[in-house]
């Protein structure tokens, strides 16, 4: 769009330099959230500062990433998704597309799974050291050092293979949302939006390297965030929050309760059993 002889909404001396993709005003360059881009950073979205009045003063810090290097944008969006995930999906994407956010749910799963791992590998291998020493069974040492080595060796395998079945994760977690809300009316944006609110709920994952508790820790944190994510995202209310969110995994719960009730059904009904008048005391 053509800005040639129009003048910001807010400062009306100065020319504009945008138009607001949210509320369609001009805007210049003081005016547009996170400012103007720098040359070498990808297409972005313009929104002015006035949209953007809920969420956080600047953008979220991994779609800055090229500015702030990525070991610090990581920290800081990790930091600003765990402790204030309202203000955050509150806080106008300027990164187009989800692949951004791809790319950091599944950085912060990776992270938390290789943490875990050599967490695990060094402890068995610790522990089967210790063991060693106060059992003098040299068989025990050998034992847990030998797999205690071995999860700590193959932990880039394993973790490349989480972090396949975590982008399917994600994708399949947000269309059932995202499906959810399309049935009960209630989406107000489009389903990249929704992945992108799912991508980043997976910060907590960084968490998963914690002993003992680190999984359940994860796992109900990024529950909470996903909660919050998409609340924001589609202004759908708690209500239909809760019921994209959570409603979709209690019926997967339900139908492997069925299924394995169904199982257990129809092994009781086809076991075998003694024929009709064979009593197996006297019967030779």
């Amino acid at each position: 769009m053509s800005h040639e002889g129009a003048h910001c909404g807010v400062h009306e001396a100065r020319d504009a330099r945008f138009t607001c993709e949210r509320c369609g005003t001009f805007g210049c360059a003081e005016c547009r959230f996170g400012g103007e881009p720098p040359e070498n950073a990808p297409p972005r979205f313009a929104i002015c500062v006035a949209c953007a009045k809920d969420g956080f003063a600047e953008p979220i810090p991994w779609e800055r990433r090229k500015e702030l290097g990525i070991r610090h944008a990581f920290i800081e969006t990790t930091k600003l998704a765990t402790r204030e995930p309202t203000r955050f999906f509150r806080t106008p994407a300027i990164e187009k597309g989800p692949t951004g956010a791809l790319f950091y749910g599944l950085g912060a799963y990776a992270l938390g799974q290789i943490t875990l791992l050599l967490s695990m590998g060094l402890l068995m291998a610790a522990g089967g050291a210790v063991a060693g020493i106060a059992t003098e069974e040299p068989m025990v040492a050998g034992v847990l050092g030998a797999y205690g080595c071995a999860i700590a060796g193959f932990s880039p395998f394993f973790v490349a293979q989480g972090i396949a079945q975590t982008l399917l994760a994600v994708i399949i977690a947000a269309g059932a949302s995202h499906g959810t809300l399309v049935v009960m009316k209630r989406a107000k944006g489009k389903f990249e939006s929704t992945l992108r609110a799912v991508a980043y709920s997976y910060a907590p994952y960084v968490w998963l390297g914690l002993p003992v508790c680190g999984g359940l820790i994860a796992y109900v944190w990024m529950i909470a965030i996903e909660f919050r994510a998409i609340r924001e995202t589609h202004q759908c209310g708690s209500d239909g929050a809760a019921l994209a969110v959570f409603g979709y995994r209690m019926l997967l719960v339900l139908l492997f309760i069925g299924l394995y009730a169904a199982i257990g059904v129809l092994m009781f009904l086809y076991m075998p059993g003694p024929r009709p008048g064979f009593d197996p005391v006297t019967s030779p």
